[in-house]
């Protein structure tokens, strides 16, 4: 009894510790309870490996990488910079300049920063930016050769077909980029007798030869979750109020949710000529706008909480902590349904990790490539028991024609207009393997029935955590408030005291109750 009366304080008192953490951050500090359908504020990660061209190359490094700065949409917050290797100035031209003696082997720059969107955008004057005149008829050379000739009368003829075509500074680069996709080789003929590095460059020109004020733009989509993202280059033109966005390519999306980072015909590396350089981009969508407010203004009113705030960590220790959070929440889960319900699975902790596998596949594909492997798995098990062999060889063999069955089902796949070729590869093998072993045992020793109540009873409470626990709310619910661990704990603590009838054996036992009544 006094066992019982200990675990039941020490439940309660993780219990009521996590919900007054939960209060205070919900109520006194507004953290947003559910995910919010407008995300204002991102998380940024820019990480790059700077290695030099030629290991004979002893010479002393100068180098300059875009700095990430406010612009007419977005504000930059916490801006953070990491390179101890390098010597960095922090220059008045909106970029970090690097120095270093000399570069031996890799070494790692790194880049983290918040963008909060600004409610009231404020166009920015386009003063600093100066039209490129060469090619206007009052520039051109009073005398050129044959080939310069050439070039005049192809920017003419580009010029005047676009203006005939187009109502204002915006319609009329689009009626540029549009003549440049259907003549290719006009387009290869304008780069090359410009001189220019790039198509955008080449664009600004002709916009410039015609009085336009333009710009090359470079910048990212911000996307939540994704740590693989792209640095796009688009044109931007002023129609006398603001700078007005221009994608170059058919491909490229809206870019009304990109955030602008540097202007100029150059990389987001700048006179890096003498080092190779690869990155990766991460962003990460902040609906947690009470942080973001604090980080904004620069204000430390919590400095515990914003310590163990899981916003704090990189981004791609987020993307998995995003995952962490939720299995304790699984696990409590099975155990209330087999402990209250009565429901039969094979394992604790086997249901939770098929319903992240669920989460690669979606529900209904995944029980159907979960119930192909399984019935792969028992065939292969039953002809190999006729073996007789040892059981760790045994589950070897099964877990290697797992494999291969998976393996199978990718080639299937892989022309399939569904995208389960590879999620299939992300079931846990080993814990399907011994779920296989498992449901064998059963079936030797307690017959077919138990064990389709097992099976039966592993998807369903699969299905239940899938739906319920990796849905967006409890995923955003979990992670601002990862607090909720400690509630989590103690009703499994509660579950783990409780010895009393479940709820099926009231149904199983109702005939003894009847006839003892």
């Amino acid at each position: 009894m006094t066992r019982t009366w200990i675990t039941i304080c020490i439940a309660l008192g993780l219990i009521l510790f996590g919900l007054g953490v939960f209060y205070y951050k919900a109520v006194m500090l507004s953290y947003p309870i559910t995910p919010s359908q407008t995300v204002d504020s991102w998380y940024i990660e820019f990480s790059s490996n700077i290695e030099p061209k030629s290991r004979r190359n002893k010479d002393a490094l100068e180098f300059a990488l875009a700095k990430p700065r406010d612009n007419e949409n977005y504000v930059v917050t916490n801006l953070q910079m990491f390179a101890p290797e390098f010597g960095v100035e922090d220059d008045s031209n909106a970029r970090y300049e690097f120095t270093k003696r000399s570069l031996v082997g890799s070494e790692t720059i790194l880049l983290r920063f918040n963008i909060f969107a600004i409610d009231n955008p404020t166009p920015i004057k386009s003063a600093d930016v100066k039209i490129d005149d060469q090619y206007r008829k009052k520039n051109r050379i009073s005398n050129p050769d044959d080939k310069i000739v050439i070039l005049y009368e192809k920017i003419d003829e580009i010029i005047k077909e676009a203006k005939d075509k187009s109502a204002g500074p915006v319609s009329y680069t689009k009626q540029i980029i549009k003549i440049l996709d259907q003549d290719k080789s006009s387009q290869r003929f304008l780069i090359e007798e410009m001189g220019v590095s790039s198509r955008e460059a080449m664009i600004v020109k002709l916009l410039g030869a015609s009085d336009v004020k333009a710009r090359i733009a470079h910048g990212f989509e911000l996307q939540d979750r994704n740590n693989n993202l792209d640095i796009v280059t688009w044109v931007e033109v002023n129609d006398g109020k603001a700078w007005k966005r221009v994608a170059v390519s058919p491909a490229m999306s809206s870019l009304e949710n990109y955030y602008l980072w540097w202007v100029g015909d150059h990389d987001v590396f700048n006179n890096a000529e003498s080092v190779r350089y690869s990155y990766t981009l991460s962003s990460k969508a902040n609906r947690d706008g009470s942080l973001t407010r604090e980080i904004w203004m620069q204000e430390n009113r919590n400095p515990v909480l914003n310590f163990f705030s899981l916003q704090t960590l990189p981004l791609e220790q987020q993307f998995v902590v995003q995952i962490l959070v939720l299995i304790p929440l699984g696990a409590l889960l099975v155990s209330f349904f087999r402990q209250m319900i009565g429901f039969q699975t094979f394992g604790t902790f086997m249901p939770v990790l098929i319903a992240l596998a669920f989460r690669e596949t979606g529900l209904g594909y995944g029980i159907a490539f979960f119930f192909g492997i399984i019935c792969v798995g028992l065939i292969a098990r039953a002809y190999i028991t006729k073996l007789h062999l040892l059981m760790v060889p045994r589950l070897s063999a099964v877990l290697s024609t797992i494999v291969l069955f998976i393996i199978l089902m990718m080639l299937v796949t892989k022309d399939m207009d569904i995208s389960l070729g590879i999620s299939v590869a992300l079931f846990p093998v080993v814990i399907i393997t011994m779920f296989i072993e498992r449901m064998s045992t059963m079936l030797d020793e307690k017959g077919g029935l138990d064990a389709a109540y097992g099976f039966i009873g592993s998807m369903f409470v699969a299905s239940v955590i899938y739906i319920f626990v990796l849905s967006g709310y409890t995923i955003h619910l979990m992670f601002v408030f990862p607090e909720l661990i400690f509630v989590s704990i103690g009703l499994c603590l509660l579950l783990g005291r409780y010895n009393g009838y479940k709820l099926m054996e009231y149904w199983r036992f109702r005939q003894i109750k009847k006839a003892t009544s």
